[in-house]
């Protein structure tokens, strides 16, 4: 069932409207205390565009203005002129997704490959895993599969290459490193200082650790998975 944007605009600062002369992570000249001040006559593009959530994909409470993330439908095209129905989600500077997002999406990504733009980086995640970052120099898209059950599966010069450097246990870490670099989130956990290693998390894998212990230590029993801090700060 479609839902009503309300006061939501996160479309309208997160997208790039080329009508409007406005590029992504900028504030559309027409965006108004509420809704869009030339509705009537917005640009066609914004008139066709339904974000998952708009349409009911999407669980009620991950309302973009509130998650700071809109997802939805799209292609991607190869060099090869190969297509591909994704799902894309653009995040908005600042913001991290939240846990229950981040799971939804891996969960779409059995189905649909998903690419995350997140800190100007398009991380692909495809069957509940990011599988590096999308860069045209070493993630080409080589090839298309159809899932039996439906959705898509793709297949990237990135991973092939990886296939090629696993004859080895030296060149299999080797391979590892370099994917450990590529999808490093690049930002420095608020605990700790180190790097968050994790797309979607807030603090390192260490202080996650930690927190477990402690909570097992001062309750006594195993803690829920929304009492570690993986995607809360404070």
């Amino acid at each position: 069932m479609k839902r009503s944007c309300g006061s939501c605009q996160e479309c309208c600062y997160l997208l790039e409207i080329e009508p409007m002369d406005k590029g992504m992570n900028e504030r559309c000249s027409a965006m108004a205390a509420r809704g869009c001040s030339i509705y009537k006559e917005r640009p066609n593009c914004c008139r066709v565009f339904n974000c998952a959530w708009l349409l009911g994909a999407m669980p009620k409470s991950q309302k973009p203005d509130r998650t700071g993330v809109v997802v939805w439908a799209t292609q991607m095209t190869s060099t090869s002129g190969l297509t591909c129905e994704h799902l894309q989600a653009n995040v908005r500077p600042g913001k991290h997704i939240p846990p229950r997002l981040y799971d939804w999406l891996a969960d779409k990504s059995a189905v649909y490959p998903v690419v995350i733009k997140w800190h100007d980086r398009n991380h692909l995640l495809q069957d509940g895993r990011v599988i590096g970052e999308w860069r045209d120099e070493n993630f080409v898209l080589m090839d298309v599969h159809p899932r039996p059950g439906g959705g898509t599966r793709v297949v990237f010069k990135g991973e092939r290459l990886r296939a090629d450097v696993l004859d080895s246990d030296d060149k299999a870490e080797a391979w590892e490193e370099l994917t450990r670099r590529q999808i490093s989130v690049h930002e420095p956990c608020p605990n700790c200082g180190n790097d968050i290693e994790r797309l979607g998390d807030r603090v390192c894998l260490t202080c996650q650790a930690d927190a477990r212990a402690n909570l097992i230590a001062s309750s006594g029993s195993e803690p829920q998975l929304e009492d570690v801090p993986r995607g809360t700060r404070g």
